[in-house]
């Protein structure tokens, strides 16, 4: 049997992508009989990727390209980290590419049925990836935090968004290895009642209470519609959505947290409001940091410059 590597981004729509394309391939013996050799991988080696020796046969998902990679499977924009690997690249029958595409397993349910053409029928593919259905949908969501309202995020009550939870912080390799297996295999429904898999929702899911009291009784409703929480202060890991949940008419959250030894300054406009928002990613290169024009961050070595500009930040948000 072959050894197959699978390379995959280690959150949400990874996991779900990798144990996609293993389905398929299960189903429609498009590699052939394979035994897969998971590599969970995220943008820490980014400055690496490329000097990386991939183990062949290989498969990259939801991550950076890799020009000795067999299989790819990417849609962000960012993917190439060489100009000239981009000016050459084209799509190709094992290689897809598609910024559009919401999430990277609906990238590879929209265009891996024609490889399989040969080797099984649309209506056995229709049928395997309906019944990932869910798994899609969601990854859909998360990958583009398109939540419905704050409550959705927050309170958890879907299997995906319990799962998702749990890749949140340091996630351990053998356990996303795990979801790649049963995702597999099985629907969200089936999957939060699998006994390592459920002793780490029940994990999250206390601390999310715990959170949820401490961040109500410790956040500040600044003027303006902004709000400020120290996560230093408070110890509690940070948390994007809780502001709008007890201030949905709040239009920025400000968070200050501190992570791998140095302190993250976290800015966000209301994506449930609708307004002229201040351009945050500019206010935050001022800082030595970035993002985009609803969200942005800057990372500090010292606490009290931190804090500084951190007010710096809300009184730029608020002139």
């Amino acid at each position: 049997m072959t050894i197959l590597n699978v390379y995959f981004h280690k959150d949400f729509d990874g996991f779900v992508a990798a144990a996609l394309f293993l389905r398929i391939n299960d189903e429609s013996q498009l590699i052939g009989a394979v035994s897969p050799s998971l590599n969970a991988v995220d943008y820490s080696i980014k400055e690496t990727w490329l000097k990386t020796k991939l183990s062949q046969p290989s498969v990259v998902i939801d991550f950076l390209y890799h020009p000795r990679a067999e299989w790819w499977f990417d849609h962000h924009v960012s993917t190439f980290l060489n100009e000239k690997h981009k000016e050459k690249y084209q799509n190709s029958e094992k290689q897809y590419w598609n910024i559009k595409a919401p999430s990277c397993a609906a990238l590879i349910k929209d265009n891996l049925q024609q490889s399989c053409s040969l080797f099984m029928s649309s209506d056995d593919y229709s049928r395997i990836v309906n019944s990932f259905s869910d798994w899609i949908y969601w990854s859909d969501i998360i990958d583009n935090a398109k939540y419905e309202n704050p409550a959705q995020v927050v309170e958890l009550n879907h299997p995906c968004l319990q799962i998702n939870e749990t890749l949140t912080g340091d996630v351990e390799d053998h356990y996303i290895y795990n979801l790649v297996t049963a995702a597999k295999m099985y629907t969200p429904a089936e999957v939060i009642h699998l006994k390592d898999i459920k002793g780490k929702i029940d994990t999250v899911l206390t601390m999310r209470d715990n959170n949820l009291k401490i961040f109500k009784n410790g956040y500040k409703a600044l003027p303006k519609d902004v709000v400020l929480f120290n996560y230093v202060e408070h110890e509690i890991p940070f948390q994007r959505y809780m502001t709008y949940y007890y201030e949905p008419e709040a239009r920025y959250a400000v968070g200050l947290y501190k992570r791998n030894g140095t302190f993250s300054i976290s800015v966000g406009k209301n994506p449930w409001r609708e307004f002229a928002s201040k351009n945050i990613g500019e206010i935050c290169q001022k800082y030595g940091g970035g993002g985009r024009e609803n969200v942005g961050s800057v990372i500090i070595a010292n606490y009290t410059q931190a804090l500084n500009i951190t007010n710096d930040i809300i009184n730029s948000l608020t002139m």
